[in-house]
């Protein structure tokens, strides 16, 4: 009995550990997307190299989760998780000689790597530790980011453009990551989590095997039907998160204060359902609450379609922000509770957020260059409507915490 309770509290010690070290990369996180995407605009980005900008990051996660959540049952969270943040710190550094779209394009791909690395190790944790913690949580992983990527990220992004060069504000960021760097060695240092089996069985993985696994994981009706669910998810996230900004700027004359504060609305409201709506979404069906989520999403992205003021797109970025934290909570919990090794499950997980992560905002680019920035979300009305009805319609009627 006593050790079960030391293991408990030993559990919950690197879950929350994991969530502190993640809040705080999200910041850095945040404020670096925020001042890359107006420095992108200061350079002269269209609408499609803005869109590009944020999809070459995704498909760099899309192309490497996999074998990055296979690599995370061998080698372990840790290792893996200061690997990214170290790649992270340097990547972060080379913006300061970057002076054309193209290359921040470029960059981004490169920045993407080291945050599938990060979030592979980040959601292995979560998803080996929730059973002890309360499925409730489910979303705490992504809101303990998004506190920095969508709340205090782009606030803080804004205060530093006012005040400093580019360049200066990539070196102090640069400072910034390698002190998390020494943070997050320095929280870890005691927590071993070497992962499910020794390095040498990593040779014994033959190309076969893996692709094997990945096949059983794909006859998984739950699995699929969440990986659906948030691709769609993140990929409403990419667009908003991306042209919420060119709208407030070019079709409303916002300030970069004030389209950062756009950002952090949506974040509020985003964190405020994964820290508090997991008791709710509990008490409904797998499908209500992918009807819910999606339904919301939806309201959410009408109003930015149709926003003919400010008030509009403030209503829009609350209302989305709400909506896309409800549907996190869903899947991610309906993803913990299938079997399997939870860093292969997260491989899986993170292929549906990333592949939103690039389609989401590729598409809305080519839209966005071709009719202007707020018909990319209006775009996404009747796309979201088709993809998120035939979700609903092909998901049986379980609790979200049934096995």
């Amino acid at each position: 009995m006593e050790k079960s309770a030391n293991a408990v509290l030993a559990g919950r010690r690197v879950f929350f550990n994991f969530l502190l070290a993640n809040a705080l990369s999200g910041i850095v996180r945040g404020t670096t997307m925020f001042v890359v995407n107006l420095y992108a605009i200061h350079l002269g980005a269209n609408m499609l190299e803005l869109g590009l900008l944020r999809a070459i990051t995704g498909f760099s996660i899309l192309v490497s989760v996999l074998p990055i959540g296979f690599l995370v049952d061998h080698y372990g969270a840790r290792r893996l998780y200061l690997l990214g943040e170290s790649c992270a710190s340097i990547l972060t550094l080379v913006l300061v000689f970057l002076t054309s779209p193209v290359a921040l394009i470029i960059q981004g791909g490169f920045y993407g790597l080291s945050m599938a690395l990060r979030f592979a190790s980040m959601q292995t944790v979560l998803l080996e530790q929730l059973q002890m913690v309360g499925s409730d949580k489910a979303g705490w992983l992504r809101g303990s980011g998004f506190i920095g990527v969508l709340f205090i990220g782009p606030f803080f992004g804004a205060l530093l453009v006012k005040h400093m060069s580019y360049s200066a504000i990539f070196i102090f960021l640069t400072v910034m990551s390698v002190l998390l760097v020494a943070l997050s060695w320095a929280l870890f240092r005691r927590e071993s989590h070497p992962g499910g089996e020794s390095v040498a069985s990593v040779h014994k993985s033959s190309l076969s095997h893996f692709m094997s696994q990945v096949a059983a994981m794909s006859r998984n009706k739950r699995l699929v039907n969440a990986i659906f669910s948030e691709g769609l998810n993140s990929a409403c996230f990419s667009v908003f998160s991306v042209f919420i900004i060119a709208v407030a700027l070019k079709a409303f004359d916002f300030t970069p204060q004030t389209a950062g504060g756009l950002i952090s609305m949506g974040g509020a409201t985003f964190l405020i359902a994964v820290f508090f709506g997991g008791d709710f979404m509990e008490k409904l069906s797998y499908k209500s609450g992918l009807f819910l989520s999606l339904g919301g999403n939806l309201i959410g992205l009408t109003f930015l379609a149709s926003a003919r003021s400010g008030g509009s797109l403030w209503a829009g970025a609350a209302i989305c922000g709400l909506f896309m934290g409800l549907n996190n909570v869903v899947t991610l919990t309906q993803v913990s509770n299938v079997k399997g090794r939870k860093g292969q499950l997260v491989g899986f997980y993170n292929l549906s957020t990333s592949l939103g992560n690039t389609v989401g905002p590729m598409l809305g680019g080519m839209v966005g260059k071709a009719f202007g920035p707020q018909a990319v979300f209006f775009s996404f009305v009747p796309l979201v409507a088709l993809i998120g009805l035939w979700i609903v319609l092909n998901t049986n009627p379980l609790q979200v915490c049934d096995e």
